[in-house]
């Protein structure tokens, strides 16, 4: 019997939403909500999902509330600082890397151009 596992992607591209989504599907059996932005992610979390998700994911580069922003926020709430935050993100810069880290994420995937790429990717690191 499999367990119903719940992530959160935060991106504000619908298109790469969309496609970590059915990446995710392929691989295992999840819940994958979505935000556009950390305001939006903190809103879902805070007043809207039943319950927390097990993983986020983050891409930095987003609109009012950046994935730097949101990542600080989420590790100086108690409600929230537990949850494992894995930057998903178009920049490959090892500044963004390791700035990320020291903010408390876990790991940092570079979203891949190739769907199959994404989906070994994402395999990786939830095995």
């Amino acid at each position: 019997m499999s367990t119903k596992r719940t992530f959160l992607l935060v991106d504000d591209d619908a298109d790469d939403r969309d496609l970590f989504c059915d990446a995710l599907d392929g691989i295992l059996t999840c819940d994958c909500y979505t935000a556009i932005n950390g305001e939006d992610a903190l809103d879902l979390m805070r007043n809207q999902l039943r319950e927390l998700p097990e993983i986020i994911f983050l891409d930095l580069s987003l609109p009012r509330m950046n994935g730097w922003d949101f990542l600080r926020t989420v590790k100086e709430d108690e409600t929230f600082k537990h949850i494992p935050v894995i930057i998903y993100s178009g920049s490959s810069s090892d500044d963004d890397r390791e700035y990320s880290l020291n903010l408390g994420a876990i790991h940092y995937i570079t979203k891949p151009s190739d769907f199959n790429e994404l989906r070994n990717r994402l395999a990786a690191v939830l095995a």
